[in-house]
């Protein structure tokens, strides 16, 4: 089953490669046929051997993650076997009409999520995730939008940034006011510009202990006293 999984891996499986490794050799039918002292049956549903696709595909805990999603052709989704299942599904183009995401990454976290269920109730006794749909959708949206769609190059704007000249007789105020900390040593400065953009009148100076917030307040404070005096 391991060089069978291994072979699947130039299909593009990116980081699942491990998960498909560990998960190869790891169901407990596999650990029983070795010699180990545990029972073969899963124990989601002791009602069949646990080896990987039973897990995945044929237990009933695994038909009620698929079952949740649109309609999949049921002849081929679950009369498969798995290396054609994997295959298919993980390459698969098709849109999932919820989220409008890509079926072959809503597929692959669901086979993980499922796998990681399994651990979960095996090793530490959790209870078995009760909208696995719901945790699925959530995880594969997030690859999406931020693992896929992050590395798309950006297409580079420029944008210029200079004076805009004032009608004429209008005149401009910048003002500001700024804090290290919060509260912190503060300072405040003001420049006004008439419509050719030449300097009025301006000023900066240390306000003391205070807020940003503060700062910004003092700076707009003193600068409508120099417009209105």
């Amino acid at each position: 089953m391991v060089a069978i999984l291994v072979g699947l891996m130039g299909s593009g499986f990116g980081k699942f490669k491990p998960f498909l490794k560990s998960s190869a050799s790891s169901g407990r039918s596999v650990l029983a046929g070795r010699g180990m002292a545990v029972l073969d049956s899963c124990m989601l549903c002791d009602e069949g051997p646990e080896n990987v696709i039973h897990i995945l595909k044929d237990c009933y805990t695994a038909h009620e993650l698929w079952d949740s999603f649109p309609p999949l052709p049921t002849t081929v989704f679950y009369e498969t076997n798995l290396v054609d299942w994997l295959r298919l599904n993980c390459n698969s183009t098709k849109r999932y009409a919820v989220a409008n995401l890509n079926w072959g990454t809503v597929f692959s976290f669901g086979i993980w999520s499922l796998w990681l269920r399994r651990n979960g109730v095996l090793f530490r006794g959790e209870s078995p995730s009760c909208n696995l749909r719901k945790e699925v959708t959530s995880k594969a949206t997030e690859f999406t939008y931020v693992g896929v769609n992050g590395k798309r190059t950006q297409t580079r704007q420029q944008i210029s940034v200079r004076w805009c000249s004032l009608p004429l007789h209008w005149h401009k105020v910048n003002s500001d006011g700024s804090a290290f900390g919060n509260p912190g040593r503060a300072g405040g400065g003001d420049l006004i510009r008439h419509d050719k953009g030449e300097w009025i009148r301006g000023y900066a100076r240390a306000i003391g202990c205070t807020t940003k917030v503060a700062a910004e307040l003092w700076a707009l404070r003193v600068v409508l006293d120099c417009v209105l005096l």
